[in-house]
């Protein structure tokens, strides 16, 4: 990692810049974002404190097939079958106040 910050939503935003081409790129970028995650998690604390990890990589490489030069990902449950995108139940929706699974890690 290059350089950590928080924002002031206190957010953790994730910098690195890679020069060289790495194959496993997406599960190193699982493997750092979810390390942060459990640096800043307290033992016995709810999951829902879990704070938002921002991770912004700047590759000086070509990344797999695409047209564009900047792209946006997010954590979005999409069924197999009928291709249909998944909800957070009744209950869910009430306590966080969000109806996709996406949104909880979403700032504000």
């Amino acid at each position: 990692m290059d350089l950590k910050v928080r924002n002031r939503k206190q957010e953790i935003i994730l910098i690195e810049v890679y020069y060289e081409r790495e194959f496993d790129f997406l599960q190193r970028i699982l493997f750092s974002t979810a390390k942060t995650i459990t640096e800043y998690l307290v033992r016995s604390e709810r999951y829902e404190q879990v704070i938002k990890v921002i991770s912004i990589n700047i590759l000086y490489f070509d990344l797999w097939h695409g047209k564009d030069y900047i792209y946006h990902g997010r954590t979005q449950f999409l069924g197999i079958h009928y291709h249909d995108e998944l909800l957070l139940n009744e209950k869910q929706q009430e306590l966080f106040g969000k109806q996709h699974p996406y949104e909880l890690y979403k700032g504000d």
